[in-house]
């Protein structure tokens, strides 16, 4: 019974953690396949966050956000928008550059780009915006990607940290929030 009992709040305690830090990210978006945009910046990929010129490199990635936002989804934000970018570190032997993290100090423009994300399947790269999902909450997300790819659910998706699924194509069929497995 204490066992139980325990493991019953430690999971209590797990999805509150889980909410607070998926409301900290709110505010975050992640680009992946963003083109490194110069020699500097490519140089800092490899370098420690302490070596000088790092905020000359942030200037970079935040001006290949902007450019990105501004140019290819046509949405109008300014550098006041944005708290901080920086590119994330690789993991594994995934292909192409490392994927920038923007925080933005406006939701409605955060939400503006992630709704105009779209638009970028008639450009020619392979660059994806996602929300930044904490841990638990991505795979989540993953597990119901497969089961889409397996044709068990028609459609899964995030909103504001949230997953959602669809079960079925059917009129009257209505979303369903997904908190676990």
């Amino acid at each position: 019974g204490t066992i139980k009992k325990l493991n019953g709040e430690l999971y209590q305690q797990q999805m509150c953690i889980d909410g607070l830090e998926a409301y900290n990210r709110r505010e975050n978006l992640i680009i992946c396949g963003l083109p490194v945009s110069s020699a500097a910046e490519a140089a800092s990929a490899t370098a420690d966050a302490d070596s000088s010129g790092s905020a000359e490199n942030a200037a970079e990635t935040e001006k290949a956000v902007l450019a990105l936002c501004q140019q290819k989804l046509k949405v109008n934000i300014v550098p006041s928008d944005i708290s901080v970018t920086y590119r994330l570190k690789k993991t594994g032997t995934a292909p192409g550059p490392a994927p920038v993290i923007v925080r933005f100090t406006n939701r409605k423009a955060r939400d503006a780009i992630y709704a105009s994300r779209f638009a970028l399947k008639h450009h020619t790269g392979n660059i994806f915006i996602n929300e930044d999902l904490t841990s638990y909450r991505a795979h989540l997300f993953a597990e119901a990607r497969k089961l889409v790819k397996r044709k068990q659910i028609a459609s899964s998706w995030t909103a504001n940290g949230d997953i959602f699924i669809k079960i079925s194509t059917a009129p009257g069929c209505k979303p369903k929030r997904i908190q676990n497995l």
